[in-house]
């Protein structure tokens, strides 16, 4: 019955945008039927209120007030805007995960094999005898498919924030009227940025997901983070800071092992705490020679977990052979300026130079290249050192 006298089912008027059509500002509604109320309110009571006893004017004058009102209201042209998508003109985005965590089991299949099932079932079908249908595979970037054998769960990320920017793009020369997202969820790209957010809203294009698996997996131990520096000197010893989380494995142990060119530096045994809370601990190892080194931590996989791969995270560190000079002032002896120097001359990677005054006018010096270096005192100038 809805469906006859509107046209469209009740669904499609409940996510619809209300306005009035007539273009006329709201405020001056407002005021207007402000001014209505008072003027009714004041006629009825100054014509009646003597002959009308207790509230009865109030209900009189209230029933006249309102048919006045919805009369104004009318005048103003309320409309209801709703989208919907038009059959054979609007294009439908099937977006499919084709990261590795969907080939996770679900049941007695992967996730990725479920999607399959489920678009080959007849889905897939029946929507393109209505609309135009454009698939598209989603993992490092965005790209669009021909059919689903494409889609093989061999990408290493899954960037849905970015796939949803970029479809955004393209619906500005493509009429794009919804897109159909089929993941496990695992994003590992930051999320959904605010402009992309924006850009969806702006464009109100409806995006359905389908979910496959679980929110989270029952066992599962995932690194989430490794914090190395960018840079460092070579034969230095460096910290390395793996951060991980687990779930179903409170109490256990499990080894977190460091290394640098495929050869382990590092490893430690840890107790793991409570479940979803992110655990760190710091590895110290030696950086070796110059270079590019590629260091990876990694947490060995445990008994009946269902994910190892996310049991790793790698980092690039760039070893360079350098050995800056330290220049170190005292304005008077102490007693722990030798230890200072004492801990420094065993670094290979580090010269220090130290000025100590030791009088008035006088200044010992130490770790100098010739005899005139700093003999006029602490440098005024940046070439002051040689």
């Amino acid at each position: 019955m809805f469906e006859t006298l509107f046209l469209y089912p009740s669904r499609l008027f409940s996510k619809g945008e209300f306005l009035f059509a007539s273009g006329w500002p709201v405020w001056l509604l407002v005021v207007l039927s402000v001014g209505l109320i008072a003027g009714v309110l004041y006629l009825v009571f100054k014509q009646h209120g003597d002959n009308l006893k207790g509230f009865r004017w109030v209900t009189i004058a209230a029933l006249q007030a309102f048919v006045l009102c919805l009369l104004l209201f009318m005048l103003w042209q309320p409309a209801l805007r709703v989208t919907a998508l038009k059959p054979q003109q609007n294009i439908v985005a099937v977006v499919v995960d084709d990261s590795r965590s969907m080939l996770l089991k679900q049941d007695s299949t992967t996730r990725v094999v479920a999607v399959k099932q489920l678009l080959n079932s007849g889905l897939l079908e029946k929507m393109r005898n209505r609309f135009q249908i454009r698939i598209y595979r989603v993992g490092n970037n965005l790209e669009r498919i021909q059919n689903l054998d494409a889609v093989t769960a061999s990408q290493n990320t899954t960037h849905l924030g970015g796939a949803m920017k970029q479809m955004m793009d393209e619906s500005a020369s493509l009429p794009i009227g919804a897109v159909v997202m089929l993941s496990d969820g695992s994003d590992n790209s930051g999320g959904l940025e605010a402009e992309t957010l924006g850009e969806i809203r702006r464009r109100k294009i409806p995006i359905h997901t389908v979910g496959f698996g679980a929110e989270r997996l029952t066992k599962d131990l995932e690194v989430i983070d490794l914090d190395v520096p960018v840079r460092a000197l070579s034969d230095s010893r460096i910290g390395a800071a793996v951060s991980f989380r687990h779930y179903g494995y409170k109490g256990q142990k499990a080894k977190v092992a460091l290394m640098a060119d495929d050869k382990i530096v590092a490893s430690r045994e840890v107790t793991l705490g409570e479940e979803g809370v992110p655990q760190t601990e710091t590895l110290l190892f030696n950086a070796g020679l110059a270079g590019a080194r590629n260091v990876k931590a990694t947490v060995v996989k445990l008994a009946d977990e269902e994910n190892a791969s996310n049991n790793a995270q790698t980092r690039l560190i760039n070893v360079e052979s350098l050995k800056p000079r330290i220049l170190y002032v005292e304005g008077e002896p102490k007693w722990d300026f030798k230890f200072i120097r004492r801990a420094l001359e065993g670094d290979r990677n580090l010269q220090l130079t130290t000025m100590l005054r030791t009088t008035q006018n006088k200044i010992y010096r130490q770790g100098v290249e010739d005899p005139k270096e700093l003999e006029q005192g602490f440098p005024d100038k940046e070439d002051g050192v040689n």
